[in-house]
């Protein structure tokens, strides 16, 4: 029961919805048995709620279109240096991934993320498209900076359905 607390105190801090708790017990009766740890079987949970997550960031109407009819949603993504510094300074931790940074470099790389969500804004909900072994130490660091960011996995985009369309690209430049 502990370890099913502690994933839905999680899934709560990032914002997830918890309405379908039916759906959240599949994902933990599915993942669980298999899972390495309790971050492995938070990710796979994740991934298996992916629409859901997704959906509450949907405009209402969903009117913007790929070519393909998938929906579409505004992205901000890192540039392969941005996110391999990111990779670099990943500690796993019992209570999950952190990014192990210098406060300069956090002060860095929250300038550029916050620059590209201004840039990419005016298209209307914005999320952060990483790669999934780095959104969740991504999410705990930069979350207080961008509090209304939402930061997806390209995976959970993908199982989503959606076209995450790349309006701006998030450059770290250290001083």
């Amino acid at each position: 029961m502990g370890r099913l607390a502690d994933l839905m105190a999680a899934l709560a801090r990032e914002r997830v919805p918890l309405a379908d708790f039916p759906g959240l017990l599949q994902a933990v009766v599915t993942h669980g048995p298999g899972a390495a740890d309790t971050h492995a079987l938070y990710e796979a949970m994740r991934l298996s709620l992916a629409r859901g997550i997704v959906a509450r960031l949907l405009p209402m109407h969903a009117q913007t279109r790929s070519q393909t009819g998938l929906p579409e949603l505004t992205a901000v993504t890192l540039d392969a240096h941005f996110e391999a510094r990111l990779r670099a300074a990943l500690v796993i931790r019992p209570d999950g991934p952190v990014l192990a940074l210098p406060p300069q470099s956090v002060e860095a790389a929250l300038r550029a993320l916050i620059v590209a969500f201004e840039q990419a804004a005016a298209r209307g909900t914005v999320v952060l498209a990483l790669s999934a072994d780095v959104r969740r130490a991504a999410s705990r660091l930069f979350r207080a900076g961008l509090p209304r960011a939402a930061f997806l996995s390209h995976e959970e985009l993908s199982a989503a359905s959606v076209v995450a369309v790349e309006t701006a690209l998030a450059r770290w430049v250290e001083p």
